[in-house]
């Protein structure tokens, strides 16, 4: 099973920010019906730390939590994942494959730091991070962003700083690959 995973933060390195908003899809290939779980999380509410420039970039959700739209604590991440999961199939044993925008590097990383997401759920070592697959060794000189990705791919479409958005797009990036 591959799973799309997506968040939007307010830092660059876990443990100077906060998960503000956490997205998961069940890939399934060519597919626009996508089983999807979203939560916005309302400890911003309580206390907000992070980098000026990742909180601005995010100022339009934060405010949205703010004013009540949120769902659940980071802490309760982990249950509704899973119940999430097992509501799609899953069943309890089967290691996920995680994919993204710079995933590895990134998304699991911020999990792992702020949630126990990983402890109930086991994951493939390897991770399937979509930059990775617009590469092009004889001209980059690293691997394309996500912008890149899309523009490589004839994908009209630019990220929104919405995690469920993003975890289309990375869908999107999927299929044309």
């Amino acid at each position: 099973m591959i799973i799309i995973v997506e968040i939007e933060n307010t830092a660059i390195e876990s443990e100077n920010g906060m998960i503000l908003q956490f997205a998961a899809m069940q890939y399934k290939y060519k597919s626009r019906v996508q089983p999807h779980l979203k939560l916005n999380f309302n400890d911003c509410n309580t206390h907000l730390y992070g980098d000026a420039a990742a909180i601005l970039m995010n100022m339009e959700l934060i405010r949205s939590i703010k004013d009540g739209n949120w769902d659940c604590s980071i802490s309760e991440l982990s249950s509704k994942f899973v119940s999430w999961l097992k509501a799609g199939g899953w069943n309890g044993v089967e290691k996920l494959t995680i994919a993204g925008k710079n995933v590895a590097k990134f998304d699991v990383p911020w999990l792992q730091y702020h949630s126990d997401i990983f402890q109930e759920v086991s994951i493939h070592n390897r991770r399937l991070d979509v930059g990775n697959l617009y590469y092009k060794p004889a001209t980059d000189l690293g691997v394309p962003d996500t912008t890149e990705c899309l523009r490589r791919a004839g994908i009209n479409k630019h990220s929104k700083h919405d995690a469920l958005e993003d975890c289309y797009i990375v869908a999107e990036l999927l299929d044309a690959a």
